[in-house]
């Protein structure tokens, strides 16, 4: 038998419904006024925030909201456009297009929402973009926010940027989102191919973004690459993580070469694997770099030597990032300090060697 409430109570739950139907018909019939003051005031947010970062909000432009429910609001078309750069001599012209955005109830005590952008494309300006860029845009893209509080705006944005620098940093956070999407990536002329990035739930119910592996190998194959299986694991992983690996990765190498070619004595070798294993040292520190390196060192082609000398190299450059040696003493060092091997012919009657 139903236990029944007692007058005392269900009076309370008729005043609590009186006041939720209050609220929810003054949100209603005031809605496009309330959804223009949000829309105002996490847009001027997001913009502070991300210049910043070095993106830089130029527009935003989007359908009329329409709210077809005191829990829900969309917005058809939305578009913005932004800078990326810091200096107007690097800044790239980018522009977001999306189908459609839409805000729903995610709580009510406290109130909370989740933002969920359908369908939506990153597009960079073919004028402003760089030879190496690594990503030639985003296409089909899907993404459902975490809950957010609509208390403080301010707040659930650098929540959502500490998130952020935690994918980053961890790569993973504790958050209950979800992204998918494909990166095009130029391997040649014209030609792109694209790799799926998409969020995936931990055993311990955290989210982390991967790219699908065997796009990787697509782009690996198809540009001629001369990356190892181990590194595409890493960069399948560390997805936030793979244009800074690689652009480091691409400048050591470019730096050497010009170095080799100003002099042919030079140690070019030694330059490239200690400059790349310091910067990654410095930017994600010891532990990461050398998995990093030791993935590269995978590769076929070098004789016992070789791999013995870029392993010691590597694990030196560490040491020096770890030790605070400024950027501007790398050169003299890799020249004149006796812990850089400069040759393979150095290896074998090296002793101490580094792992």
């Amino acid at each position: 038998m139903r236990r029944k409430l007692s007058r005392k109570w269900r009076k309370r739950l008729v005043r609590f419904g009186v006041i939720v139907l209050a609220i929810s018909s003054v949100l209603w019939f005031s809605r496009h006024w309330i959804a223009n003051m949000v829309v105002d005031r996490v847009v001027a947010k997001v913009a502070e925030k991300s210049k910043k970062a070095g993106v830089e909000l130029v527009g935003l432009e989007g359908g009329a909201i329409q709210i077809p429910s005191p829990f829900e609001a969309r917005s058809q078309g939305v578009v913005s456009e932004f800078d990326i750069g810091i200096t107007n001599k690097d800044k790239v012209r980018s522009r977001i297009e999306a189908q459609a955005v839409e805000v729903t109830a995610a709580g009510i005590f406290p109130p909370k929402i989740r933002v969920q952008v359908q369908d939506f494309s990153v597009v960079l300006h073919s004028e402003d973009v760089p030879e190496d860029f690594p990503f030639g845009g985003f296409r089909s893209g899907s993404f459902m926010s975490a809950p957010m509080s609509l208390l403080s705006p301010e707040s659930a944005l650098r929540e959502s940027y500490g998130r952020l620098e935690a994918l980053f940093d961890e790569n993973e956070v504790d958050a209950d989102f979800n992204f998918s999407g494909y990166v095009s990536v130029p391997v040649g002329g014209d030609v792109t191919v694209d790799a799926l990035l998409y969020t995936e739930r931990l055993d311990n119910g955290k989210r982390a973004l991967r790219f699908k592996v065997e796009d990787l190998e697509q782009i690996r194959d198809k540009a001629q690459l001369n990356v190892s299986d181990a590194m595409l694991e890493i960069l399948a992983t560390y997805p936030l993580r793979a244009p800074v690996i690689m652009y480091l990765s691409d400048d050591a190498r470019k730096r050497a070469k010009e170095k080799k070619v100003a002099n042919s004595q030079f140690p070019e070798d030694a330059y490239r694997h200690v400059n790349w294993s310091y910067e990654l040292t410095k930017v994600f520190g010891g532990g990461f770099a050398k998995l990093v390196t030791d993935a590269h060192e995978t590769l076929d082609g070098n004789t016992k030597q070789e791999r013995l000398m870029d392993y010691h190299n590597n694990a030196v450059a560490r040491e020096f990032a770890l030790s605070g040696v400024a950027r501007n003493q790398l050169e003299k060092l890799i020249l004149n300090d006796p812990r850089v091997i400069r040759s393979p012919d150095e290896v074998d009657g090296y002793v101490g060697l580094k792992r």
